[in-house]
């Protein structure tokens, strides 16, 4: 109302009621109708969207000095609804509600809410909406548990959803304040991470840490302040005492051979990963011989005539075994092994005081396998879906790729499985 217009008629009221003093005055003042209010106008509040939505949690930019309504109905219950009133600042205009407690795969939808001219309590004409979604990565587990080796895994479910500027997962073994760390690694295809440790003590106990780091924009729209979460599991284990016994497999060839991997308990798994040093000893059979150490008598590493025999005598194809690819050999009786697609560890740890840098992790489309491990005599099988080959462990080597059944040069400071044989 134009206020030379309301001033006329205060002073006209004043006339007509013979209001004698300046108490009269106010009271007639408070009790004059008035515009004011009802609801948050503007489209600037378009820009407040979610910047982070997860299975049970979102932040919600957000004006300071304003409060916050949640809810899963699109009309506005105060009885209904949830009122967060503690605004977070991130500067002198802007800050965020943090909403916990939510309901995965659920719609839900919010209001922003002042005070108008008269102090009553208006809220924003239009909700604003977010659906929640399956995130969870706060479970760490061990797909694997050897003697000597650990495989940890971390589901996060619906990671791509998440819209993040950058994200990061990382696996921490402590023990005796020593803490060994590895970055995780994406399983292609899967909402599965993994990080492996090797050289590990047996019959010990570890604390397995999971960590899953993210980043992202707290304004979307306005892309002027960056977040960041850090989301942690943890677990406790203990490493076994002694290793599993692999079953043995006739090909019709020389020697017998293990169904899996050193350490493993079944064909699929990796088992394990071990580096020797270049030697001119061959350690076949003897106390330098990890298999014959963790098996006993009558389990050795393969010898390169051996090797040779699987690519000589057997038919090779890729497979896949619960959901692990691979390679199958089948020998002359028709009897056959798998052979995981496992990479390599490219390097030993590193020390830096009490804190260990875990080696690089190489995932590839095939595996590498120790024969016996000598300077002269020590090979890697490499098992893929298009090559068969050997690998010389020369020090100061590089692999190349290979024709099949080529022997070529490889340097005997990667990490590779170890397939047992079984002289009988």
């Amino acid at each position: 109302m134009n206020k030379k217009i309301l001033s006329g008629l205060i002073l006209m009221a004043l006339v007509l009621s013979g209001c004698e003093n300046l108490d009269d005055l106010d009271y007639l003042i408070e009790s004059t109708p008035r515009e004011t209010t009802h609801f948050i106008e503007g489209d600037e509040y378009d820009d407040y969207i979610p910047s982070l939505v997860l299975g049970t949690y979102a932040r919600i930019p957000i004006r300071l000095n304003y409060s916050f309504y949640i809810g899963t109905s699109s009309t506005f219950d105060k009885n209904k609804v949830r009122k967060i009133t503690n605004i977070i600042k991130v500067n002198d205009y802007d800050g965020y509600v943090e909403v916990s407690d939510l309901k995965p795969n659920t719609k839900y939808y919010y209001w922003w809410a002042t005070l108008n001219e008269v102090g009553e309590e208006i809220y924003s004409r239009r909700p604003g909406s977010f659906t929640t979604n399956n995130f969870n990565a706060v479970e760490v587990k061990t797909s694997e548990l050897t003697p000597n080796f650990i495989t940890a895994t971390m589901e996060i479910t619906d990671f791509d959803k998440l819209n993040l500027i950058s994200s990061e997962v990382y696996f921490e073994l402590i023990s005796n304040g020593e803490t060994l760390r590895v970055i995780g690694n994406r399983i292609e295809g899967t909402n599965t991470w993994f990080g492996c440790f090797i050289d590990l003590e047996k019959n010990h106990a570890y604390k397995l840490i999971g960590n899953l780091v993210i980043e992202f924009y707290n304004f979307r729209n306005r892309g002027n302040s960056n977040a960041q979460l850090t989301f942690v599991g943890e677990k406790d284990i203990k490493t076994p005492a002694t290793f599993a016994m692999p079953n043995i497999v006739d090909l019709g060839l020389s020697v017998k051979w293990a169904d899996c991997n050193l350490g493993a308990s079944r064909p699929e798994q990796t088992g394990g990963y071990y580096v020797y040093p270049s030697t001119s000893v061959d350690v076949a059979g003897t106390s330098w011989d990890i298999a014959y150490n963790a098996l006993g008598s009558g389990f050795r590493m393969p010898t390169i005539t051996e090797l040779q025999e699987l690519s000589s005598y057997c038919s090779w194809s890729a497979d896949v075994l619960n959901g692990v690819q691979g390679m199958r050999c089948t020998g002359p009786n028709g009897n056959s092994l798998f052979f995981p697609n496992k990479g390599y560890f490219s390097s030993a740890y590193v020390a830096n005081d009490t804190h260990l840098t875990a080696i690089e992790y190489y995932y590839y489309s095939y595996g590498k396998y120790f024969s016996n491990g000598s300077y002269q005599s020590s090979f890697a099988i490499l098992s893929g879906s298009h090559e068969r080959n050997y690998y010389y462990n020369a020090y100061g080597s590089h692999p190349a790729y290979l024709e099949n059944g080529e022997v070529k040069a490889h340097t005997s400071s990667f990490g590779m499985n170890i397939r047992p044989v079984y002289v009988y």
